[in-house]
């Protein structure tokens, strides 16, 4: 088990998922306004505004209900199969303990990851929720990028 404990240890495992934090908290998705009439008449500084606003309340709604209870059994999931991968290959190299650890360590490390990072795409709800709020504004939303 120390074995396996060791693969993840030290300098390099800590400077990746550093790395990897700031990759993809870079990452923000925002909606593209259609430039209407509404939107020439406020001007890009006050349409700015009024997204980041839309975003704000999205962001202190309820919009999350269901999601805890999915992102956990995707990580139980992405475990055990990490687990059962690295068993799997600690077999062949003769160290199956070590690696069905290492696998599901792998495994749940990269669920978690994705879980709080995504990918970087809004649930639909919560873009709905700001598209909404937009065109009560007089906003024509287009898209998200």
């Amino acid at each position: 088990m120390w074995e396996a404990m060791k693969i993840f240890s030290g300098n390099k495992f800590i400077v990746l998922s550093l790395l990897m934090v700031f990759l993809f908290t870079g990452c923000a998705v925002r909606p593209v306004l259609y430039p209407n009439a509404h939107y020439k008449e406020v001007g890009k500084t006050q349409a700015e505004k009024d997204v980041d606003q839309a975003i704000k309340e999205a962001d202190n709604a309820d919009l999350t209900s269901g999601e805890f209870a999915e992102s956990v059994g995707r990580t139980a999931g992405a475990t055990a199969l990490g687990a059962g991968v690295g068993a799997a290959t600690g077999a062949i190299s003769g160290g199956v303990g070590v690696g069905s650890i290492a696998g599901a360590i792998a495994g749940f490390t990269s669920t978690i990851f994705w879980s709080i990072f995504g990918s970087g795409d809004p649930s639909p709800i919560y873009k709905n929720y700001v598209d909404i709020k937009l065109q009560e504004e007089g906003y024509q939303v287009v898209g998200w990028k």
